[in-house]
């Protein structure tokens, strides 16, 4: 079942542990979920198996991130279902007939998996090149 806006912090932080991924802090967890546009989770049989989040400013970007499936969930159309409901919302908030680009980064072996759903690597040519710096935090 996709639930909208109701990922709550041990959730995430499970999600990620269940993943595989580094523990984060959980006052961070809560700057990302409140800066969020929506968040997303995926519940079966009770257990949060499955998130997405979704920033931008509402208007004219969105991004994709942290979208994870549980190991034991994966190749049962989870992430098919999270990342439709997703593409859905966003289109429905925007106004009749806009476009905004909706961003997300991915692992290679997973380019397929979302080249299903419209994204395609930028071609440097037209668009431009997606690029990324990383800030170490001095706080």
């Amino acid at each position: 079942m996709l639930i909208f806006n109701d990922l709550t912090v041990s959730q995430f932080m499970g999600l990620r542990s269940g993943s595989g991924l580094s523990p984060v802090d959980g006052g961070l967890v809560i700057r990302a979920l409140v800066s969020s546009m929506f968040t997303l989770r995926y519940e079966h049989g009770g257990e949060t198996v499955g998130m997405l989040r979704v920033v931008g400013d509402g208007a004219f970007l969105a991004v994709i991130c942290d979208v994870l499936v549980l190991p034991g969930y994966r190749r049962r159309g989870i992430g098919t279902a999270m990342i439709n409901a997703a593409l859905d919302r966003i289109s429905q908030d925007m106004p009749d007939g806009m476009r905004i680009p909706v961003m997300l980064t991915c692992s290679v072996e997973r380019e397929d998996f979302y080249r299903k759903f419209g994204f395609a690597a930028l071609n440097r040519d037209v668009q431009g090149v997606a690029m990324q710096a990383f800030v170490k935090g001095t706080a």
